[in-house]
Parts: C-alpha cells; structure tokens; sequence
C-alpha cells in the first residue's frame, strides 16, 4: 500500500486500454470530494445550470473523470507533503480560472489533467440524412472527435495506469516539475520586485532632483528681485525722497528705508 490512499485494482473489463487499470478513491483530498459532490442543477425550463464552483480541472470524457480525479488526488497529497497548497480560482477576470499548486500565497503553478482525442470518421444519422436535401440543413460534418481514455497530466506526462509504481513514478515526477516551476515563479516574481523597487527609487530621484533644480532657479529669481529692491531703496536714499502709495503717512525716510530693507531680506534666498 502506497501513502497514498487511492488503491489501484484490476479492472475485470477495461474499456480504454487494455493496459489501464481501475482506481478506487478513498479518503479523497477536500477538493476532489468538494468536487464529486458537485451536482448537475436544472432551472425550471430545464436548462443546465453552471455551478457556482466549477470543481478541479480535468478536462476529460465522463467515462475517465474518475480516473483523472483519482490521479489529482494523488498528486494534491504528494503536493502538499512537499508544503505546496493547492487551490481552485474561479469568476476572476485576468483569465486565471483554474486549479493551481500555490506556495508563499503569490507563486503558482496551474495543474490539469487532459484527455487525448481521435478523428474518426462520421456516421450520417438519419436525420442528418433526411434534412440533407431541406432548402436550410446542417452540414454534416466529415469527422466526429473521439475520447480516447489516453490521460495525460500537466505538468508530469502521460498517465500509466497499469501498476501502482507507474502511478507513483508520474506523481513523483509531477511533484517535482511543479517545484521546479514554483522556484522560478518566486525568483521571477523577486526580480520583479527588485525591478519595481530600483524603478521608483529612480523616479523619487528624478523627481527630487527636478525638485532641486526648480528651487535653485526660484532662488535665483529671488536674488534678482531682492538686488533690484537694494538698488531702488538706494535711489530712493539718494533721491530723499519716497514716491506717493509707497509709505505710511507721516513714515519719515529713515523709516521708510528701515521698513524697505526689510522686505528684501524677506525675499532674500538665503535670509
């Protein structure tokens, strides 16, 4: 018996392959039961109804969902022993719907297990063949795609069904790309970081220096403007005279001299 709690026995009649076996599913991961327990909604004119949660991703004919449920179940376990949760994302709207192997709650890696299709020719059925000559019909279409119970599972490989140590050698393998995937993320998802850091400190450095170079100038205006003002209270001074709107009434020069000052040592860049 595997750690795994899904047990593999023959299966007296297989339909697939004559190489794959039945699997039993006991003590199943939390989101494959959450997901077996999932059943088919009609609303009252007798269409199907989407379930609110769509289940684990397995993208397979109903004759192999168990069997890719009972593969994910493994690989959930093994995940998870390796400190690797697992979610289901649903109902978002940056197109990331789906199950994911999740660690550090940022890095993830999408897990799915998908069945292999055939073309095989398509038998006309009688009504295809009746409504053939109608003025409107249908084309009939050449091929038909078949299921074939060929299970493949992403990232890992080909699912091999005929023994438990197949199994388990898929799982590892499976396992460990997921890992390997997940390193990357997180050292992506570093250098991104580390880019969107170096990016704002040169844009606060940028803008800090616009800053500087701004307030130089302002000063620079400031020194004119106070030079202007000591040139004019000096021709004041040697006029004697201060012209009518620019002083209190009764101001004397001196006063007037004293109060002018003033006011350019407040424009004054430096003080």
């Amino acid at each position: 018996m595997s750690d795994n709690d899904s047990t593999l026995i023959p299966d007296p009649a297989p339909q697939a392959s004559a190489e794959s076996t039945k699997l039993r599913l006991t003590r199943p991961h939390s989101l494959i039961q959450r997901t077996l327990d999932i059943k088919v909604e009609r609303d009252q004119w007798g269409h199907t109804r989407q379930p609110p949660w769509p289940g684990v991703d397995v993208r397979v004919s109903k004759a192999e969902k168990r069997n890719a449920l009972i593969v994910l179940d493994r690989l959930f376990k093994a995940l998870e022993k390796q400190g690797v949760e697992v979610t289901v994302l649903h109902g978002g709207y940056d197109r990331t719907e789906g199950t994911y192997a999740v660690r550090e709650r940022e890095d993830r890696v999408q897990v799915y297990v998908t069945e292999e299709n055939k073309k095989v020719p398509h038998v006309p059925t009688a009504k295809e063949l009746h409504e053939k000559n109608e003025p409107i019909s249908s084309r009939i279409p050449k091929y038909d795609s078949v299921p074939t119970g060929k299970l493949t599972l992403v990232p890992g490989g080909v699912v091999d069904l005929s023994s438990e140590e197949s199994l388990a050698k898929l799982i590892a393998k499976s396992v460990g790309e997921i890992v390997q995937n997940l390193d990357q993320e997180r050292e992506r998802r570093k250098r991104a970081a580390e880019e969107r850091r170096r990016e704002y400190t040169r844009q606060k450095e940028e803008q800090e220096e616009k800053g500087r170079v701004e307030s130089l100038h302002n000063a620079a205006k400031a020194l004119r403007r106070y030079r202007e003002m000591m040139d004019y209270i000096e021709e004041v001074r040697r006029f004697g005279r201060v012209p009518d709107g620019q002083r209190r009434e009764g101001q004397t020069l001196d006063e007037w001299i004293r109060w002018a000052e003033w006011q350019a040592r407040i424009i004054h860049p430096i003080g």
